[in-house]
């Protein structure tokens, strides 16, 4: 399991139901998960629901007695730091270096040498505000990894940009980065029959659904593997691989592995199931 300490925040959002997600599979992942919320949070998900999920109760209170010093332990404690989902007021508010309550306080004491991943969700006339963008582009130049948003329809029912990025993206993103800095074990993964074909519209195949090479590939990911999986078009595909290949016939999947095992890696696994 990638057992990272991982300091998770969240901010006042319709879409932090869908934050939940992303931290019920960090704990999966065996991540020790630490939320801190602002105020407002809790007009959109419980205290409780937050506690379920981590084991231990969200911080929001600065000056909560016997956790005044929180916001320097916490930033020395985690591995890494997300922010989702993060408002266009608390975007603005880290650009700017205010202070005003636990999480942003923790950006002022963030260590700059971990990595520091913000989340935007939003309406799409706040995403395209000046101040917004101009201070995306400051916290990017910060070394802030910025996971834009998605288009589609909004809370608001405007459709455009603001949309939090899907959970499985999120974690998707997490994990490159956390397995790339781990440097675990390389892994090339086939899975999925090939077809054939026989004349114009018939094909030769079998009933392989490559289900067995994925579950095999998002557990080696969550191990911190790095793990490449080269899947027949209809094969099951993982949620979590560091990069994925597509094959129809034997001579794709001979092309791919052609250039793939070029590369260096720890094992091949070939699934027939």
């Amino acid at each position: 399991m990638l057992n990272c300490n991982v300091l998770f925040k969240l901010s006042g959002s319709i879409a932090a139901y869908k934050a939940c997600e992303v931290i019920s599979q960090l704990v999966k992942w065996g991540c020790q998960v630490r939320v801190v919320c602002t105020p407002n949070t809790f007009n959109f998900v419980g205290a409780s629901t937050i506690e379920g999920l981590t084991g231990a109760p969200p911080l929001s209170n600065t000056f909560q007695e016997g956790l005044a010093m929180s916001h320097i332990h916490l930033e020395k404690w985690s591995d890494f730091t997300v922010f989702c989902p993060a408002t266009a007021n608390s975007i603005n508010k880290l650009a700017n270096g205010i202070g005003d309550d636990l999480v942003n306080t923790l950006f002022l004491a963030h260590n700059f040498s971990k990595k520091y991943f913000l989340v935007p969700a939003m309406n799409s006339n706040m995403w395209h505000h000046p101040r917004t963008k101009e201070s995306i582009e400051k916290l990017r130049s910060w070394g802030v990894r910025i996971v834009d948003p998605g288009v589609g329809t909004l809370a608001c029912g405007d459709i455009g940009p603001g949309r939090l990025a899907e959970p499985e993206d999120i974690l998707q993103i997490l994990f490159n980065d956390v397995s790339h800095r781990r440097a675990g074990k390389k892994i090339l993964i086939t899975a999925g029959g090939t077809k054939e074909r026989i004349d114009g519209v018939r094909t030769l195949s079998n009933t392989s659904t490559g289900k067995t090479g994925s579950d095999l590939a998002n557990h080696l990911t969550a191990l911190g593997c790095k793990v490449t999986f080269v899947g027949a078009e209809n094969a099951v595909r993982p949620r979590y691989v560091n990069k994925f290949l597509s094959f129809s016939d034997f001579e794709s999947l001979n092309r791919s592995l052609s250039i793939e095992l070029q590369d260096s890696y720890d094992a091949v696994i070939r699934c027939c199931r």
